[in-house]
């Protein structure tokens, strides 16, 4: 019924996709650019209507508000306790060691507000599990969403980010002036 409704909305929507990304495996499924709270609707509502089981990561905060936090473990997420006690990296790396099937959505651009910069996470969780990353965009002007295939990271972290910047390059948020340039603060070393 969920799947029905989804795909109804989805068609009223005016969204298309004009590609999809694997249905399943162990890879970490970035999105971007995020400008904007309807990213999560748009996403929602691609992932119910074609029936895929993706995961994403919240502040824990989030998750202990009364039926909000069901709502959020219900949609795939997974609460994360940022403190300074806390390896988000070693958690998320033990998370894909658990299991034979995990897509883990990550927004790398990490708020949906102007930064200066990505955030490092994805790419480290990346290497520190040995997983793919699918690339993914919402391309508001065009009403597309599309994905790569997967893509194993060399550990040459300028080369690695060329690549991606060089598949986002065009793709435009809801909010284009709240869009991340692609690059992380230091693209030395991770």
């Amino acid at each position: 019924m969920l799947r029905l409704l989804t795909r109804l909305l989805w068609k009223l929507s005016g969204w298309h996709i004009e590609s999809l990304p694997p249905r399943s495996g162990k890879f970490i499924l970035l999105i971007a650019p995020h400008t904007s709270n309807w990213d999560f609707v748009v996403l929602y509502l691609l992932k119910e209507s074609q029936g895929f089981k993706a995961a994403w990561m919240g502040k824990h905060t989030l998750f202990n508000i009364p039926i909000l936090g069901c709502f959020f473990r219900w949609t795939g997420g997974i609460p994360i306790d940022r403190t300074a006690s806390q390896n988000t990296v070693s958690v998320m790396t033990a998370r894909f060691s658990e299991t034979s099937n995990l897509m883990l959505t990550l927004a790398p651009e990490g708020r949906r507000r102007h930064a200066p910069h990505w955030r490092s996470g994805f790419y480290r969780i990346a290497r520190a599990a040995q997983v793919p990353l699918c690339l993914g965009y919402m391309d508001y002007p065009s009403k597309s969403v599309g994905f790569s295939p997967l893509i194993h990271l060399s550990g040459a972290l300028k080369d690695d980010m060329n690549q991606i910047r060089a598949f986002y390059e065009g793709k435009r948020g809801k909010r284009p002036q709240n869009a991340a340039p692609i690059r992380l603060r230091d693209e030395t070393t991770i």
